[in-house]
């Protein structure tokens, strides 16, 4: 059987655990060899054409060690979801499982809504918004990057107020890869399980404890880079996995299997290959990370059956060569509801952005007269003006609002930044009254928001719709106004409602 292995291009200044990368090549080539298979590598880089020529010359399944996209593994489900649009099998997890779970926490909101303990955590746009926090360490680490890159001692700290804390996160971005974010540290015991999901469900690999030996009363137990990729630090040597637990912790290692594998399943339900690290302390286990593989391989290498003899050496790649799984993306309960739009195409109207105490009501009756709302998105949509009203500029929404030449509210919309992006914002909303649609004023409000969002240093609008058929104009208006289809997320509302992930990018202000 032909197989294709794609894994990241290496590039000459690359770091150790990026060139680690080309030794878990080397072990999967001679694996699949062994077993009669005839291998092709392929290292992807940001032109994905190559990868596009090679998925049409047809090969039976991809082996995908992809761990970043362009050096980055904010965008690590690139390559597998191009993989998965030509309908190709491959290993691992789905691409958006990666692409979920790669977002620590986003990860972690899943983990808590999914009744598994996470310690709390705060985003720079969460710290905007509070004051004191209180007593107690925080461990800053990378939103989006794994190999425990930009994180050691130095990145545990008090932080009693907001402020500090996301002086503390911007002071660390660069090491990070560009984003970052705080968790509460908590002392502890620290172990790792891995996670394979086959036809019987989740098998919960041997789970092992982290150890750390000698380490000095004051100097925080942390599994950081060094402890993983520098053979002669100090870390390295004393930072030790073992297996061998006393049978008095039969009683937590059962509660952690229980934990790890519900929280497995929140990552990536049908077909799943992830690592989970944990902590305990005295009220009970904590889930703090679960990631998907390919991005696990190491951690999991320890716990797998193996399919070449040697042993993996410390950091090395999984000793496990999963079956092919066929992936069209993975199934999981919906988030919260994201708001969907409504507009269309010219009548007099004044745009304003200062919100008023009577715009609540009016807002929440033009929703539920559309009649494409539900009753709790009425009340999101309430809640958001509602925001803006009491906050002012403080609020993190941001609203342009349509009157009639009566001052009677026709439409609006509701945008915003993106956390951790540069430019990027979000048009949540964008709603028009029953009577007034076909009349230009969708379209009115939506130049009106671009010319703002351009204002503010904004470079990229993202718009989010349904896939229902009664949303078709919708998507006609968007593609009429500049936006492409960037996205589609199957089943995301409810099970055959996709959600529709529409873009364009602004041109810069004249002058």
């Amino acid at each position: 059987m032909r197989v294709l292995i794609i894994h990241d291009a290496i590039a000459p200044d690359a770091r150790a655990d990026e060139k680690d990368l080309l030794d878990e090549v080397e072990l999967v080539v001679g694996s699949l060899r062994n077993q009669g298979h005839e291998p092709e590598i392929l290292a992807v880089g940001l032109d994905l054409a190559p990868l596009d020529d090679a998925l049409r010359r047809g090969p039976r399944c991809v082996f995908n060690l992809m761990e970043s996209f362009g050096r980055s593994a904010r965008m690590i489900d690139v390559g597998p979801a191009l993989v998965e649009a030509r309908g190709i099998p491959y290993t691992g997890c789905s691409a958006e499982a990666i692409a979920i779970t790669s977002n620590k926490p986003l990860a972690k909101r899943l983990l808590r809504a999914a009744g598994v303990d996470t310690p709390a955590w705060r985003t720079v746009a969460e710290l905007c918004s509070e004051g004191s926090l209180g007593p107690g360490d925080w461990i800053v680490k990378s939103r989006w990057e794994h190999a425990s890159v930009g994180l050691d001692e130095d990145c545990v700290a008090a932080a009693p107020t907001a402020g500090q804390l996301a002086s503390m996160i911007h002071a660390r971005f660069g090491a990070l890869g560009g984003g970052g974010f705080a968790e509460r540290y908590i002392e502890g015991r620290e172990f790792n399980a891995g996670l394979l999901e086959g036809p019987n469900g989740v098998e919960v690999l041997p789970i092992a404890e982290i150890v750390f030996e000698d380490y000095d009363a004051g100097k925080p137990r942390v599994v950081g880079f060094r402890a993983k990729w520098e053979p002669d630090s100090f870390e390295y040597a004393h930072t030790i996995r073992r297996f061998d637990l006393s049978p008095a912790d039969g009683p937590l290692l059962r509660a952690l299997a229980r934990s790890r594998s519900s929280a497995g399943m929140c990552s990536n339900s049908g077909g799943m290959r992830a690592s989970i690290s944990a902590s305990t302390h005295p009220e009970g286990p904590g889930c703090s990370k679960s990631m998907p593989i390919p991005a696990s391989l190491r951690t999991l290498a320890s716990c797998s059956r193996p399919v070449w003899p040697e042993s993996p050496r410390k950091g090395s790649s999984t000793a496990f060569l999963p079956p092919p799984w066929s992936r069209q993306g993975s199934r999981r309960p919906p988030p919260p509801p994201r708001p969907r739009l409504e507009a269309r195409s010219g009548a007099p109207i004044h745009l304003r952005e200062a919100a008023r105490p009577d715009d609540e009501e009016a807002i929440r009756r033009m929703a539920e007269a559309t009649g494409f709302f539900r009753t709790d998105e009425v009340d999101v949509a309430a809640e958001l003006i509602h925001d803006r009203i009491e906050k002012g500029t403080a609020s993190d929404y941001r609203f342009l609002l349509a009157d009639d030449e009566q001052g009677r509210l026709v439409g609006y919309t509701c945008f915003g930044t993106i956390a951790c992006t540069v430019g990027s914002y979000d048009l949540y909303w964008i709603v028009v009254a029953p009577d007034q649609q076909g009349n230009g004023v969708g379209r009115r409000l939506l130049q009106g928001t671009e010319e703002r969002i351009r204002s503010l240093g904004g470079r990229r609008v993202y718009i989010e719709t349904s896939s229902l058929e009664k949303y078709a104009p919708t998507q006609g208006f968007y593609r009429t106004c500049g936006y492409r289809l960037e996205a589609r997320l199957e089943d995301f509302y409810t099970p055959g409602d996709d959600k529709l992930v529409y873009a364009r990018e602004l041109t810069p202000p004249s002058g």
